[in-house]
């Protein structure tokens, strides 16, 4: 009876998060994780659409060394065809971690930026 109440005693003084903010001099809030994902690999279709006033872009993905019947879906906000012109073979797509807005409750995602991959040996 002892060991319990001694356990639930250190449970309610103790106190832990998750996610801690860095403190700096100027106070602003620093991020501790990672906000970006990144998803190495070939587009291999793509499709531009719109919902009401809203565009977005829904790519398909071949994440390099997987199967070859796999892919990856993602729907970014907005038309980013632009981003992915010139852009083929392997290329790193960053976008945001966190869903910025809902289409039919797929989570559509803001594109940080694209770069594409240039393979040992090739200039």
């Amino acid at each position: 009876m002892k060991l319990i109440a001694t356990v639930l005693l250190f449970v309610s003084l103790a106190s832990a998060s998750t996610t801690a903010t860095r403190s700096n001099a100027f106070g602003a809030v620093i991020p501790t994780e990672n906000r970006n994902v990144y998803m190495y690999g070939s587009v291999i279709g793509g499709t531009i659409f719109a919902r009401g006033e809203r565009e977005f872009t829904s790519l398909r993905v071949q994440p390099f060394h997987t199967p070859s019947l796999y892919d990856e879906d993602i729907l970014l906000c907005g038309d980013r065809s632009n981003d992915f012109e010139g852009m083929a073979g392997p290329i790193v797509i960053t976008y945001d971690r966190t869903a910025h807005e809902m289409v039919e409750g797929i989570g559509c995602y803001n594109l940080v930026e694209v770069n594409k991959v240039v393979p040992k040996g090739i200039k």
